[in-house]
């Protein structure tokens, strides 16, 4: 009897222990210091989910162990996704200081590849990334792109005479056909896809302009692959294209690429007036729209990824 009395008082004693034991083993290790000013680091460049718990739109990988999480205010990551890429930024810790560090970039370029260029299409109010190997022909209301290894065009922009997204009942649909509602630089858009040959028929509606509040022409983007470019080729092509386009109704900002920078027509509606207010504006989606500098994206739907640009530092 005094056996199991004593082990009755001596249970609570030992389990106690047990506990003080497993928190004495799982003390957090001290955080090792952090590379201070700017860093320059190279790897491939891979989507990664939006997060509530951690930070970070994309990862950099090497190898294929993670380096950085990685994100930026002020490049658009979105045309070097899945490609090899030289990025200098800053880093800082994540919101889980134990999780990868984050890499704030602030200028990347492309390692290996296919280089591309940025154009300023002022009279459809856009800047756009194409392959540096496109021509390109300008007329009072298309802009047509051909690759060097043919004449027909790969590419076409052009305004419409409607100011509304057509109806998604208004196409016939044919088997191997898509169609699907996407946001393309913050904008509506309506996107037609022909999954075996990477054809695609896009409608941007780029809303009213923020001077006049008149209702802007639908904007159609054409892509027509080469032939001897696969569906998966001519998709990825497109995505990286449409992930570039940004709308400015004012100064465009100074654009950095591989190739330079082009404009196109005069900058219809420019003034010195800076970045307009962004409080609001849709981010994330399929297209991975970005904030602008002084914004980040609050996510407001996991399952689409799709948020509210906020002012302020994240």
């Amino acid at each position: 009897m005094h056996y199991f009395i004593n082990m009755r008082i001596l249970l609570p004693s030992i389990a106690v222990s047990v506990v003080l034991s497993l928190f004495a083993c799982t003390k957090p290790l001290p955080l090792p210091p952090l590379p201070e000013g700017e860093q320059s680091a190279m790897g491939i460049l891979t989507p990664v989910p939006i997060s509530l718990v951690r930070r970070g739109t994309h990862v950099l990988l090497q190898g294929e162990e993670p380096l950085y999480y990685v994100e930026s205010p002020t490049v658009n990551l979105g045309p070097f996704e899945n490609r090899t890429v030289r990025m200098r930024g800053t880093i800082v810790r994540n919101t889980d200081p134990y999780d990868a560090p984050i890499l704030l970039v602030s200028e990347v370029s492309l390692v290996e590849g296919e280089e591309v260029r940025t154009l300023t299409l002022s009279p459809f109010h856009m800047t756009i990334n194409v392959p540096s190997t496109w021509s390109m022909e300008d007329s009072d209301d298309t802009v047509t792109f051909r690759s060097g290894s043919g004449s027909d065009p790969v590419l076409t922009l052009a305004e419409e005479l409607r100011r509304d997204l057509p109806a998604k009942s208004s196409f016939e649909i044919i088997p191997g056909q898509e169609i699907m509602a996407i946001l393309v630089g913050a904008r509506r858009s309506l996107l037609l896809l022909d999954t075996t040959t990477g054809w695609q028929k896009l409608f941007i509606d780029p809303g009213s302009h923020p001077d006049t509040l008149e209702k802007l022409p639908i904007i159609t983007l054409l892509y027509s692959p080469t032939e001897s470019t696969s569906a998966k080729e001519a998709k990825e092509t497109m995505l990286r294209i449409l992930n570039s386009v940004r709308f400015h109704f004012r100064n465009p900002p100074s654009s950095r690429s591989s190739a330079g920078s082009n404009s196109i027509g005069a900058d219809r509606g420019s003034s010195a007036s800076g970045t307009p207010n962004a409080q609001g504006t849709p981010c994330g989606g399929p297209a991975g729209i970005l904030c602008p500098a002084g914004y980040f994206c609050e996510i407001t739907d996991l399952q689409t990824s799709i948020g509210k640009c906020r002012m302020g530092v994240r």
